[in-house]
């Protein structure tokens, strides 16, 4: 049996030791929405209207913490985009602020030397009416098509307009071609081939990051895969401190390292890792 080593993006990703996600999405001006709640209803774009954004700021902040790099949720559940899309009409773009978030974003990343990454939901978007695991709720063949042609183009506007991304995050994981999910490891290949993936295991990419089963900052003594760690709910955890520890663990015949992460605000992560 071949011995698993990371790959040199892991390891890069691993001397970060702290990163940080920001997450800031159309709920901010509607916190009463839950899109389970009200299928069928989306709060408009109208009602995006920062007057004080500055990712100049944020960056510069988490700069000044520590953070190495960070990641920027650019489409979330509610399926409202952070960037102009030609996808749906559901973007900043149609909002009285108008500009392009994540555009900002990258810039202010290379100003204070931090690491951009991207976070884009492909399972769940309560605009085109798909839930988890990523499939049309109306069950419908021509449905599902549609909404894969929405992650799609989506996907080729955020990996092919912004430059070069650190780290994707695929929250939840992606939806399997067998499953009737749209072919994502092609695209990545395509326009973000050194990309450090996170929850990108099915498209069996070598820079990939795992979950390590929660949002508590809690992880188990020993590198348990997330499956096992749901199996024994009552396995003692250990709080491990957010000091720029992480933790490595055998994906075939190559590791996947364990991202650990611990809310400190509503719709804030800083992330952690765990080392051995």
């Amino acid at each position: 049996m071949s011995r698993a080593v990371p790959t040199r993006e892991q390891l890069e990703w691993a001397d970060c030791e702290l990163g940080a996600i920001f997450h800031y999405d159309i709920t901010v001006f509607e916190q009463d929405y839950r899109f389970r709640r009200s299928w069928g209803y989306q709060p408009s774009p109208q009602i995006f209207a920062p007057d004080a954004l500055d990712t100049d700021q944020w960056i510069r902040a988490v700069a000044k913490a520590g953070v190495r790099y960070a990641v920027l949720v650019a489409k979330h559940c509610t399926g409202f985009a952070l960037f102009p899309s030609s996808a749906n009409p559901y973007h900043v773009g149609n909002s009285p602020y108008g500009e392009d978030i994540v555009k900002s974003f990258v810039e202010s990343c290379k100003k204070y030397g931090i690491k951009p990454g991207v976070y884009y939901s492909t399972v769940c978007n309560a605009y085109e009416n798909v839930d988890n695991p990523g499939l049309v709720r109306t069950k419908d063949a021509g449905d599902q098509k549609h909404y894969n042609k929405v992650v799609e183009t989506q996907l080729t506007e955020l990996w092919s307009r912004y430059g070069e991304w650190f780290e994707i995050w695929f929250d939840g994981g992606t939806l399997s071609v067998e499953k009737g999910g749209l072919p994502i490891a092609p695209l990545l290949l395509r326009y973000q081939p050194n990309a450090i993936t996170f929850q990108g295991d099915k498209l069996k990419k070598k820079n990939n990051l795992r979950w390590v089963g929660n949002e508590k900052g809690r992880l188990l003594l020993t590198a348990i895969p997330p499956r096992t760690i749901r199996a024994n709910r009552k396995e003692r955890f250990r709080t491990l401190r957010l000091a720029g520890v992480t933790a490595t663990a055998p994906s075939g015949n190559r590791r996947s390292a364990i991202c650990q992460s611990a809310k400190i605000t509503n719709g804030s992560i800083l992330m952690a890792m765990i080392k051995r």
